[in-house]
């Protein structure tokens, strides 16, 4: 039987898992990290933080994605961590992550890239701007609380570029790659 072109491009790593994120500085992961130390033991951290701006799966190349955002252009704006909160909900939590504050300028340049990507990688989702702590599978009611107890500092940081990543996932975790960005 002939494999058809999808499955001998996936089997040949000739796809690309890509996204578009805004990277962390180094005194905001410190932050992140000092939630992480406060997480119960049941969750398993994430070691490299960013903000997921489009998840647009596994593509051949970056070069459209390239193309589309090469003339996006922002003004650098602050954003600042808010609070731990968790996904799908408390009551069965599987992602625990950080908000941010509310931006006027992050979802102008969310809106911006979904425009300037119509039709290109995975379909859009409701955006959520958050900062990826853990993940986890069942947890007791003492963890959940031990989780909304956490306070986070209200730190800041600066939002010069977003960065275009290719994400490859291994046993120890997923590795990422810068392939682009855009200011």
């Amino acid at each position: 039987m002939e494999k058809s072109l999808k499955q001998t491009k996936r089997f040949s790593n000739f796809f690309m898992r890509l996204f578009l994120a805004l990277p962390v500085p180094g005194e905001i992961a410190a932050e992140l990290s000092r939630v992480q130390e406060q997480l119960p033991q049941s969750v398993r951290y994430i070691e490299t933080f960013h903000l997921t701006v489009k998840f647009l799966g596994e593509m051949d190349s970056p070069d459209e994605v390239e193309k589309r955002l090469g003339g996006l252009r922002f003004s650098p704006f602050r954003l600042t961590l808010a609070a731990v909160g968790v996904f799908p909900n408390w009551n069965a939590p599987t992602v625990v992550w950080v908000g941010l504050a509310e931006s006027r300028e992050l979802k102008e340049l969310q809106s911006a890239i979904v425009m300037r990507l119509k039709g290109v990688g995975k379909p859009d989702q409701e955006f959520h701007a958050h900062l990826t702590m853990g993940r986890c599978a069942a947890l007791s009611d003492h963890d959940v609380a031990q989780i909304r107890a956490i306070t986070v500092r209200p730190k800041s940081f600066m939002v010069e570029k977003i960065v275009l990543y290719e994400s490859t996932l291994t046993r120890e975790g997923p590795v990422y790659r810068e392939v682009a960005s855009f200011s």
